[in-house]
């Protein structure tokens, strides 16, 4: 009820005599009743009459209510019947006297002020219905703005979590463009330290005084500070210079010669081509009157223009110094040489084919012979007939090098030209093989050893260099103190391994169990607690999933001491595949791949054993053309065709391949 229509029932002095006896009616209770303001009356119960005249003076407050407002008849509806109801005298007079004095009043008057609190309270009722209308539409906005602020804040989350990851491409771009790419720099710093100092073990391990055999540094060379590098050279031929000097002093005086000073200087003969001309002579038979030739001297493959030094020479430049085909027959035709590369490639493409057997000799020694390898792949294009474009083809490579655990066998790397890098390709290399393959992790390494497959005799073994490398880019493009932490952990493990390089492998796992153990203990319970600290996407992240996921395999070195901490033996022999690979942009065909493939095994092989390249195909060539009637014989043993077994003028003095 609005103030200014409670004001006008105010000042007819009728609404406060209503509210307060019904108020008093509503409130009473049963017994005696005190009745204010007849105290001189005394306290006296209501009669059973008294009672049953109730409901004459509801139903009369009812009927003037209903002739002169709602408002009273409303005022009236709340007390309703009620049996047994005990009131006060005082509260039905003033009931009474209320509803005598609305007799009273003027009829209109009374009808105006129902009318005023009926529009009132409709009036009420509309602002009460648009007040909750606007509620229950902030309701709803403001729960579609909580929708919506959700929404954005995972949005601004999800672009934070973007920004990082560009960050961090970016940083690690950066890095790749101008800075070292070296991972051992940090390695170098700590071995300054000496592992004899004890910056071994993981808590504070220090090398027991018994290691000294293991722990004793190599003497390092001189160095040579002239920049001209070590005048060795015993190894070349001396060829003498005459020169022309007179016999006697050039003062005149009739002196002799006492003696020489000796003035030696480095020279060298250009390749020089020639043709060779052999005469097979032919005889005339004077008792068969007939003519009668010789035999030629056997070739390997009859037919070829070139003898066995240009073919010899081709693969030593093609296959040996990574020169592309294009750039030899360039070469050539500066000495005045028509040799086309299309000529030269299908010549080292046949003479791939004749070493078949020697090339499959050395894949057994590699594969077959070993029990361990390290094995890796690497992409090169292809080219895809009668499409115009290139397609992706891989090398894979088997390496063989035991002197790491203290084996003597020669070392070895065979190739393997394959178009895809499926699993298939992988199974199909390794199948019925039992030996370890230590490789990089990638996804199609993954069935190797399962029961179930033809690689179940498989050991497979992950590379440390490969999770250290992880966490060497979360440390320079995230600046993550605990990335340089575990990379810390991890330079421990290779500072351990550094000590123990070529000592059988019982006691290379015995110092393994002492030294290196506690250190993989500490960084995987280091890689657990940080495991959920960190997000999966950051490249922190994605180097903690790494490695835990392949612990196991990583850790096979504590239960074998022939396995070593990473693959790069193997992938220092894709050096040179990789190098033919930017001068040659693609393969022409799969024939051509496999070409490939067979080549650098030779090639690679002889350098890791200190063979020299045209001098070994020179003599292997030569001798294979004395075999080429029975070449097919299966009771020949070509193992003795193999790099390290060439006669003695085919080796050479080179440095030692680390």
């Amino acid at each position: 009820m609005h103030w200014e229509h409670y004001q006008k029932l105010s000042s007819l002095n009728v609404t406060q005599p209503i509210v307060e006896g019904i108020d008093n009616l509503e409130t009473q209770g049963s017994g005696r009743v005190e009745a204010p303001g007849l105290q001189s009356l005394g306290p006296r119960k209501i009669a059973r009459r008294d009672i049953s005249s109730i409901p004459n003076i509801i139903t009369d407050v009812k009927s003037h209510a209903r002739r002169y407002g709602h408002a009273y008849y409303s005022l009236a509806c709340t007390l309703g019947p009620r049996p047994c109801l005990i009131v006060g005298i005082r509260e039905m007079d003033t009931i009474q006297i209320a509803c005598a004095r609305i007799a009273t009043f003027s009829e209109t008057l009374v009808q105006e002020l129902a009318e005023d609190i009926a529009k009132a309270d409709r009036l009420r009722d509309n602002q009460y219905s648009a007040v909750e209308s606007e509620l229950f539409s902030a309701k709803a906005e403001i729960k579609v703005l909580r929708a919506a602020c959700k929404s954005k804040d995972a949005q601004i989350k999800k672009l934070n979590i973007k920004l990082a990851e560009q960050s961090e491409r970016l940083a690690e771009l950066l890095h790749e463009q101008f800075s070292s790419k070296s991972e051992t720099s940090a390695a170098r710093k700590r071995r300054d330290a000496s592992i004899d100092e004890g910056a071994v073990g993981s808590k504070g391990l220090r090398l027991s005084p018994n290691t000294t055999k293991f722990a004793a540094e190599k003497p390092k060379k001189p160095r040579n500070t002239s920049g001209r590098g070590p005048k060795n050279w015993d190894n070349l031929e001396r060829i003498p210079i005459p020169v022309n000097f007179p016999e006697t002093c050039p003062c005149g005086c009739g002196g002799t010669i006492r003696g020489y000073e000796t003035d030696e200087k480095r020279e060298v003969i250009p390749a020089k081509f020639y043709v060779a001309v052999r005469k097979y002579p032919k005889y005339r038979c004077r008792k068969d009157n007939v003519t009668i030739g010789t035999l030629y001297e056997p070739t390997l493959m009859p037919g070829l223009t070139s003898g066995t030094g240009i073919l010899a020479y081709l693969v030593t430049m093609r296959y040996g110094w990574g020169m592309p085909l294009y750039r030899v027959e360039n070469m050539l035709n500066h000495d005045g040489i028509t040799f086309y590369r299309g000529t030269m490639c299908k010549q080292i493409g046949k003479l791939s084919l004749a070493l078949k057997r020697v090339t499959a000799e050395l894949q057994r020694h590699t594969l077959d012979d070993a029990s361990r390898i390290f094995f890796d792949e690497t992409p090169l294009k292809i080219l895809r007939p009668r499409t115009g474009r290139t397609g992706q083809s891989y090398m894979y490579a088997a390496h063989r090098d035991d002197s790491s655990f203290g084996g003597n066998a020669p070392r070895s790397t065979a190739f393997f030209h394959r178009t895809t890098r499926s699993m298939t390709h992988i199974h199909g290399i390794l199948g019925g093989k039992s030996l370890i393959v230590q490789h990089d992790g990638y996804p199609g390494y993954g069935r190797l050893g399962q029961s179930d497959t033809d690689v179940a005799n498989i050991v497979s073994v992950e590379c440390w260099v490969h999770a250290r490398r992880n966490f060497i880019k979360a440390a320079k493009t995230a600046n993550s103190p605990f990335a340089n932490e575990v990379v810390e952990l991890m330079g421990k493990l290779f500072d351990i391994e550094s000590t123990i390089r070529g000592q059988p492998p019982d006691a290379r796992l015995s110092y393994r169990k002492h030294y290196s153990a506690p250190i993989i203990q500490e960084l995987r319970s280091r890689l657990r607690e940080a495991h959920d600290e960190v997000l999966k996407r950051e490249s922190l992240g994605k180097a903690i999933n790494y490695t835990l996921k392949r612990w196991d395999s990583l850790t096979q070195f504590l239960d074998d001491g022939r396995i070593d901490l990473d693959t790069n033996p193997v992938e220092r022999q894709f050096k040179p595949i990789i190098l033919q690979r930017k001068g040659s942009l693609f393969i022409g065909s799969e024939e051509g791949g496999n070409t490939w493939a067979a080549m650098s095994s030779l090639v690679e092989t002889c350098k890791l054993n200190r063979v020299d390249t045209y001098r070994y195909f020179k003599w292997m060539i030569d001798d294979l053309a004395t075999l080429r009637t029975n070449y097919l014989d299966e009771d020949i043993d070509f193992s003795r065709y193999l790099p390290w077994n060439a006669p003695a003028h085919c080796m050479v003095k080179l440095p030692p391949v680390q």
